[in-house]
């Protein structure tokens, strides 16, 4: 599991020759590209060791081509360290430049988790991964110089990669990807929907619409972030299609004279700059629809270690993302044993008097907070005393509901949310 004395390594094999790799003036990571270059067994990457010798790494992950030279997650698909009993998950932003040019340097923002259970051991590394408690996500803003020479190339991200806090990183904390290496100067300009954040969980937050919840039939405005991933500023009025029906035709991502349902002129980008651009006029069904609202908050809890068969404090800000004030209702808090990251519940199958499954481990606590109304678009921080602490001790998650009984109207027609979540450690006296 990521500590204090992790660390990840970004490593760009080259398919033509080994070109050994700067180090950023910040140092967020040690970068090391002496690995010989070899054929792809299956797609898998055969690395031979780096000079800090952390083992012999064969990456069990297949290299993925990317579509259209894009960029991609640096975690592989359809692959979750969960399921290979490794303890820390990493996503990406997009890799900028998209085509990085020879000899240069691309950059983008990686987020780490700790999904287990304890905080692990420090260890003496070129660059640490600042401490994560359980369940506890952070950022890195990472470059690496490409090789000078054009053509294709794998970057490969590997956490852990001395071994400090899992002894089979060299398997399971590796993760790669192909990128085309341009020949110097080359210009051109690349418009992709931007990732503002990429959270836990691979959630991702995309534009918010305006309003948040448009009611049936009624038109909105949506939010859309767009990102330069080129070298070279973007020509202003650029036309972006949008679609709401689902009813996309199949030449849409090849008729560059097809007009989406609802269409934008995109200003001028800058190489690397992200700007959001608001569609306007766009009509909300006649029906109403299910929708699932990604909710990241925070939550604090004191004292920081609580004993067992204590008491605790939790604080949790909630957001009145509706048109009209209502008030927060009961709150509901579930605490449950992270032993195993899976039987957090970050999800539940209904909003209202919403419990936990069966199959998990936890206790649930109600609240009642009816005398607390927030108006619309405002925030509050409410505070929940005296609420119990397990009688084990360890990492806990806890998880919140707002109006678990549905005082709101809007609330019942959700399916599915997430929720805000955190961990604690319960101490014994």
């Amino acid at each position: 599991m990521p500590s204090a004395g992790a660390l990840v390594a970004l490593v760009v094999l080259v398919t033509a020759g080994a070109a050994l790799a700067d180090e950023p003036a910040f140092k967020p990571a040690r970068l090391v590209s002496r690995f010989e270059p070899q054929k792809p067994a299956n797609g898998a990457v055969l690395a031979d060791e780096p000079a800090f010798k952390p083992a012999r790494l064969v990456s069990r992950f297949e290299a993925q081509l990317p579509a259209a030279d894009g960029a991609r997650s640096a975690r592989p698909e359809d692959t979750r360290v969960l399921d290979v009993g490794y303890t820390a998950d990493y996503y990406s932003d997009w890799f900028i430049p998209i085509r990085p040019e020879a000899g240069k340097k691309q950059k983008a923002t990686l987020y780490f988790t700790n999904w287990g259970d304890k905080c692990g051991d420090t260890g003496e590394v070129n660059y640490k991964l600042p401490e994560l408690a359980p369940l506890q996500t952070k950022a890195i803003k990472a470059s690496w110089k490409m090789p000078d020479t054009p053509g294709v190339a794998v970057v490969l991200v590997f956490v852990d990669s001395a071994c400090t806090a899992f002894n089979q990183t060299g398997e399971e904390g590796q993760a790669s990807f192909y990128t085309t290496v341009v020949e110097a100067g080359t210009e051109y300009a690349y418009l992709q929907v931007a990732l503002p954040y990429n959270g836990d969980f691979g959630l991702v937050a995309f534009g918010a619409f305006s309003p948040m919840y448009p009611p049936a039939n009624s038109t909105y405005t949506a939010n859309i972030p767009l990102v330069n991933l080129g070298t070279a500023p973007s020509v202003a009025g650029v036309k972006m299609g949008l679609y709401t029906s689902g009813q996309i035709p199949e030449n849409a991502s090849t008729d560059c004279t097809y007009p989406g349902e609802y269409s934008a002129d995109i200003p001028k980008i800058g190489p690397g700059k992200t700007k959001v651009v608001a569609v306007e006029g766009m009509q909300a069904p006649l029906k109403d629809l299910n929708i699932i609202l990604f909710v990241f908050t925070d939550i604090t809890t004191t004292p920081k270690k609580p004993k067992i068969n204590g008491t605790m404090t939790v604080k949790v800000k909630i957001t009145n993302v509706g048109d009209a004030e209502g008030p927060v209702g009961r709150i509901v808090v579930f605490t449950t044993s992270i032993e195993d990251a899976r039987y957090v519940p970050l999800f539940i199958g209904y909003r209202c008097d919403p419990i936990l499954p069966e199959w998990v481990p936890g206790s649930t606590y109600s609240f009642n907070t009816t005398g607390i109304v927030i108006k619309a678009g405002k925030s509050k921080t409410v505070k929940i005393t005296d609420m119990p602490v397990p009688d084990t001790a360890g990492w806990w998650g806890l998880t919140v509901v707002p109006d678990a009984d549905c005082i709101n109207e809007a609330e019942g027609g959700m399916f599915a949310p997430a929720l805000p979540y955190s961990s604690f450690e319960a101490v014994a006296p």
